[in-house]
C-alpha cells in the first residue's frame, strides 16, 4: 500500500539525511531499498518503522545508476498518440507490473535520429532492455547490431531491415492479412480492391504491397 504522507511528516530528500534521521547506515539503507531480503529481518522492522515516520521517497534514477539489475526498460514507439501504440504501452505496462518492472517510453515521430537518441538514454539509465516499433532506417540498423549481445533488444509492429533473423520480433503477418482481406473484398462484389501507399517508409508497407500483388 503507499503510503500517504502527512502534513506533519518530517520530509527527507536524500539517502544521507534518511540515515541520520533514522539511525541506520547508508550502506544498509541502500542494501533495503535494492533487496528488502537482503537485510536481517529486525533491521528491515526497524527500516520501515522508520520509514513510516517520514517523507522519504527513493530517487529512482540515483539508486539505479551503479546497478546492474535497474529493473527498468524503455519502449520506443513512433506515435504515442496513435490506437495501436496505446493499446500495446497499455498491455506492455501491465505485464511490466506483474513482473515489478518499470517502464518508460519515448516518442520518434518516426525521426531516425530521435529514435537512435532514445535508446541511446535508455542505455545511459542501464535499462535493460528496449521494445522498439523501428521506423525502418537502414542507418539505425547498423547501429542497433553493434547492440547484440550487450543490451536485449526486441522490435514490435515492424521488422528492421537487415536485422529480420538476428533480432526478436513480435508482430503481424502482412502478407497473409492483406490476402485475406483482398479474397474477402473480391468475393464480396465490392468494386476492385485499392490500396494507397503515398510512401513506403518500414517493412509493414513492403510487406502489404507484396501481399497484394500475390493475390
Amino acid at each position: 500500500m503507499t503510503k500517504q504522507p502527512s502534513e506533519k511528516m518530517k520530509q527527507i530528500k536524500t539517502m544521507e539525511e534518511l540515515s541520520i534521521e533514522i539511525g541506520v547506515s547508508r550502506p544498509t539503507l541502500s542494501k533495503y531499498f535494492a533487496d528488502q531480503s537482503s537485510v536481517r529481518d529486525s533491521m528491515r522492522a526497524r527500516i520501515e518503522k522508520g520509514l513510516s515516520e517520514v517523507d522519504y521517497v527513493p530517487n529512482f534514477f540515483a539508486r539505479n545508476m551503479n546497478r546492474r539489475n535497474t529493473r527498468l526498460f524503455g519502449v520506443v514507439i513512433p506515435h504515442v498518440n496513435d490506437f495501436y501504440f496505446m493499446e500495446l504501452l497499455q498491455e506492455i505496462e501491465l505485464r511490466a507490473k506483474e513482473l515489478d518492472y518499470s517502464i518508460l517510453i519515448q516518442n520518434t515521430h518516426d525521426d531516425p535520429e530521435k529514435e537512435l537518441l532514445a535508446v541511446e538514454n535508455f542505455r545511459s539509465m542501464n535499462a535493460e532492455g528496449i521494445i522498439i516499433a523501428p521506423v525502418g532506417s537502414k542507418e539505425n540498423s547498423t547501429q542497433f547490431k553493434r547492440l547484440q549481445g550487450q543490451l536485449p533488444l526486441v522490435f514490435v509492429d515492424a521488422r528492421c531491415p537487415g536485422l529480420e533473423n538476428q533480432f526478436p520480433f513480435v508482430g503481424t503477418d502482412n502478407q497473409q492479412s492483406i490476402h485475406l482481406m483482398v479474397d474477402y473484398l473480391s468475393r464480396s462484389g465490392k468494386p476492385p480492391v485499392f490500396l494507397s501507399m503515398p510512401s513506403v517508409t518500414n517493412s509493414n508497407a513492403l510487406e502489404r504491397e507484396a501481399g497484394i500483388r500475390h493475390v
